[in-house]
């Protein structure tokens, strides 16, 4: 077969595949043969049909058409065999089929032009002796507090609220529903005896703070604006009119920050105990942020460097991962994913996501293609060592090891990369909170790619 490769944008390879005058004839002949032992033509017995009996019945058209769809799939499959091409996804035929329907002949060669996606190349001039700088989050007292306020918030007890308005703070239950622009009701939007704490960022913007001061059983209406990134779409920037009554008023009595609560609210008997606990955590954590910071610090550098076009393929695949991932955390949340996951609103996450899709699939080309160059390759012991700790985590259900295997290897591949671009780029610590993020900031991509690590080992892993 003869096939002749020229290179186009964006990772795709064109194609030109000539079929043999010889491959035409047989595929002819043998389809011509599968049509007569099937057909069934009044007046002659199955198997039995003449052949230009056959053609005149079926249409030459139709059996030439037959033809040519099967030669074009197995032509392509070859072709890519032949040539050794690590193609991605499905082929795009671009010569026009009603031209190959006119020119086919039995018997004659047949040449057809065709694109696939192939793996992109990836070509930084420079990935060493660069100079970032990363946010070093560091260790705070006031963090440990904030977080104790919290636990004793979950376990304050509510107290029935009597002469006075609702304050900051306090739990409302309420009945409320909302209106469009044109005073339709929304039946989406209401509910009734919903407990909502009186506090910025519940619900949506303005909604708590128009509670705040109303007395129980007073009625109200008032306009908001549903935030432009709400998660459901048919919402999203929609100006509406909420009325609301409080039934109930409520205030949080908070317990005491002692050894009872400590005993209550952890594994520890005293409340000493319990914050050199939470002390070591946050420390920990602390570091761990600063790491995290630098890996994205130069990971974003080298994004940032790369102009590689990527794949159509590929970049679907990512974005179709991210859709999953999201979905995965709403079903946790509860979410009817049935109800909610429209079409319109698949499509609305697909575009949301795009740009950190594609922020994320460069980041991890460009470190596969540092470890290949630079020989980095996981100690096989250190594989088998993760192996085994799942092993214990999963020892009653199907895995499918061998898949496992290959993501836990991947896993280490990469952490041995960022930590060999370490040793030879020079990272700059500033001060928490002086970088700029961007839209697409290498945290979010970070997260994502954490998100997507634990998604991997999870996809291999099934209940009996």
């Amino acid at each position: 077969m003869k096939v002749t490769q020229e290179k186009l944008p964006a990772s795709r390879l064109k194609l030109e595949i000539e079929i043999s005058g010889e491959t035409s004839q047989k595929s002819y002949d043998k389809a011509l043969q599968k049509l007569a032992r099937t057909a069934n033509i009044p007046g002659f017995r199955r198997g039995k049909v003449p052949k230009q009996v056959l053609l005149q019945r079926l249409g030459t058209n139709r059996i030439k058409a037959s033809v040519i769809e099967e030669l074009l799939e197995e032509s392509v499959k070859k072709a890519i065999a032949q040539e050794k091409i690590e193609a991605l996804g499905n082929y795009e035929l671009l010569t026009k089929f009603d031209e190959l329907l006119s020119r086919f002949k039995p018997g004659q060669p047949l040449v057809f032009t065709t694109t696939v996606d192939v793996s992109p190349e990836i070509a930084l001039e420079s990935y060493t002796e660069h100079k970032v700088q990363a946010e070093e989050v560091l260790y705070s007292p006031e963090d440990l507090e904030k977080f104790l306020e919290e636990k004793r918030a979950e376990r304050a007890t509510l107290i029935p609220v009597e002469g006075r308005n609702s304050q900051s703070g306090d739990i409302a239950i309420v009945d409320y529903e909302a209106f469009n622009e044109k005073g339709e009701p929304l039946d989406d939007v209401g509910g009734k005896d919903l407990q909502v704490e009186l506090a910025s960022g519940r619900f949506i913007p303005g909604f708590t703070d128009a509670i705040v001061g109303m007395a129980i059983g007073e009625n109200k209406e008032f306009p908001l604006t549903f935030p432009e990134d709400y998660f459901e779409e048919g919402l999203a920037g929609q100006s509406v009119s909420f009325k609301v009554i409080v039934n109930e008023l409520k205030e949080k009595e908070l317990p005491e920050l002692d050894d009872d609560f400590a005993e209550e609210a952890s594994e520890f008997e005293t409340l000493e105990e319990l914050k050199a606990s939470l002390e070591e955590q946050f420390r920990e954590r602390a570091i761990k942020q600063t790491e995290t910071n630098i890996e994205n610090a130069l990971t974003e550098r080298l994004v940032s460097l790369d102009q590689t076009e990527l794949p159509q393929t590929l970049i679907n695949q990512e974005v179709d991962e991210y859709v999953m991932q999201t979905a995965a955390q709403m079903e946790q949340m509860g979410i009817n994913l049935r109800d909610f996951l429209t079409q319109e609103v698949v499509e609305g996450m697909r575009e949301r996501s795009r740009d950190d899709a594609i922020a994320s699939l460069r980041r991890s080309l460009i470190l596969a293609e540092i470890a290949q160059k630079e020989q980095i390759e996981p100690e096989p012991e250190a594989v088998k060592e993760k192996l085994a700790e799942y092993r214990k985590d999963f020892p009653d259900q199907k895995v499918n090891w061998a898949k496992l295997e290959q993501v836990i290897r991947e896993q280490l591949l990469e952490e041995l990369t960022i930590a060999w671009l370490r040793e030879r780029n020079q990272v700059e610590l500033v001060p928490a909170g002086t970088l700029e993020k961007t839209d697409a900031s290498p945290t979010q991509v970070e997260a994502a790619d954490e998100t997507a690590s634990v998604a991997n080992v999870g996809a291999v892993v099934e209940a009996e």
